[in-house]
């Protein structure tokens, strides 16, 4: 039997000889920006009144992701992402959709206002760079919520396999791979 270790950056208990972690699906030697376990704080921290807030800067997360969109690769599937986010946040707003934990919106309320934020963990104003744990946050809120928002676009007639394409790990696993070795 393998020696086990933490993932560093959603703290799931894994073998040692494992490269990407099967909890979050981020390469464990790359370097730690934003982990589960922030990200989690934060979730704790939303409350009822940074719904409004979501929905208010809803416009803004939608252009930044369709920014990130032309940038094309790996950040194309983002926009559609992110869209079902703000969508879900939206309509829990306006009380057309509670068949949902108040954590999933938490979750998707945390992810979009952190996204939005220019100066977070990295600062959004350097190229690039500055997206990356933005992207960070979104990967790790929608892994964590990706069953109950599948029901929701469901729900509102969306078939979810249009807006997720290819599982979360292999479609960013390269853009989050230590490129260093």
């Amino acid at each position: 039997m393998s020696e086990m270790r933490e993932c560093p950056h959603c703290h799931w208990q894994i073998s040692q000889d494992v490269e990407i972690c099967p909890q979050c699906h981020i390469r464990v030697d790359a370097p730690v920006l934003m982990n589960k376990k922030k990200v989690e704080r934060g979730i704790k921290k939303v409350s009822k009144e940074d719904v409004g807030k979501a929905v208010d800067k809803s416009t803004e997360a939608l252009d930044l992701a369709k920014k990130l969109q032309k940038r094309g690769g790996r950040f194309g599937k983002l926009f559609n992402r992110v869209e079902a986010l703000v969508s879900l946040i939206k309509d829990y707003w306006r009380k057309k959709y509670r068949e949902v934990p108040w954590t999933v919106i938490a979750a998707a309320v945390f992810a979009v206002i952190y996204f939005v934020n220019p100066m977070d963990a990295i600062p959004d104003f350097i190229p690039v760079v500055g997206w990356i744990d933005d992207v960070v946050v979104i990967l790790i809120v929608l892994a964590s919520i990706e069953h109950e928002l599948r029901k929701y676009l469901q729900w509102k007639g969306i078939n979810p396999e249009e807006v997720f394409g290819p599982p979360i790990d292999r479609l960013f696993e390269p853009f989050l791979r230590n490129r260093t070795g």
